[in-house]
């Protein structure tokens, strides 16, 4: 998984850019935009890939095992840390509200990640989900697509809406609210639609607001990892410089390259949490 939006990350990205993609993405930020407002900080997005969605809903900090992905998720100003999803490199109560955005399709350890966003998330936190679910007209649609070779979903495994909702409480989480979008029939030229309060059967998009309750994780909870080193590749001046800044707590003055839109005053004065247990990498 990793290497396929590592290598394509460019293209990736730039699939947004297209018609269908630009719907699509609409479609999804509308459902998602209500459910995060008002959450707590700071935000965590884990799997922020490119950096569309974190940029456009406020999140302070966006963590993705891919370089090349952080590299552009850093110019649209996000706050990058190189990581893995099942091993947060975040101290426990670290956040008020973290953003999964079809994450857990391509994780490798679903229940796993979601035990350490249990974790990093402080009393009251909230959890942010968005997924295809596996048994929608869309979710069959895309793991299609995967049989066929295409290079993002063929390592993509959409779990059913039902699979979310068990792997969820199984982490001590609980739904509170849903809105769904993309009832239409899957097509490569979507258009526009409503987006729906609640989970709508058979709805393509489906986005879940879940409370972390008071208590811990119920069942096989895996012990917490230090999250390791990473190999640094070249051509990496940027991601270092704001890992670097990540970790001195100074991001909340640095301007982010290419001087993109100015973050709202609430999220520059948000303290950010320094990662732990990740050797530090200084630019080139």
């Amino acid at each position: 998984m990793t290497s396929a939006f590592e290598e394509l990350a460019a293209r990736y990205d730039a699939w947004y850019d297209t018609a269908s993609g630009r719907v699509l993405y609409d479609l999804e930020l509308g459902c998602l935009r209500p459910l995060l407002s008002g959450t707590g900080a700071p935000r965590l997005e884990v799997g922020v890939g490119s950096g569309r969605f974190a940029a456009a809903l406020g999140v302070d900090v966006g963590l993705d095992p891919g370089r090349a992905a952080l590299r552009l998720a850093a110019k649209r100003g996000v706050r990058v840390v190189q990581g893995a999803g099942e091993r947060l490199p975040f101290s426990d109560n670290a956040f008020g509200a973290v953003g999964l955005v079809v994450t857990l399709c391509f994780a490798e350890d679903p229940e796993g990640l979601l035990g350490e966003v249990r974790r990093v998330l402080g009393p009251g936190g909230t959890l942010v989900v968005g997924l295809v679910p596996g048994d929608s007209a869309w979710g069959r649609w895309y793991e299609e697509k995967g049989r066929a070779g295409h290079p993002f979903y063929q390592s993509a495994h959409f779990l059913t809406l039902s699979d979310h909702l068990r792997l969820l409480g199984h982490a001590g989480f609980e739904p509170v609210a849903s809105r769904s979008t993309l009832i239409q029939a899957p097509t490569d030229a979507p258009i526009d639609e409503a987006v729906q309060e609640g989970i709508v059967p058979g709805a393509g998009f489906v986005a879940l607001v879940a409370s972390a309750g008071g208590g811990r994780q119920r069942g096989n909870v895996k012990p917490r990892r230090e999250c390791p080193a990473m190999p640094r590749p070249q051509e990496t001046e940027q991601i270092d410089a704001q890992m670097s800044q990540v970790r001195r707590g100074r991001l909340r003055t640095r301007e982010p390259p290419h001087a993109p839109p100015p973050r709202p005053a609430s999220v520059q004065s948000r303290s950010v949490p320094q990662p732990r247990g990740v050797t530090a990498t200084s630019a080139s």
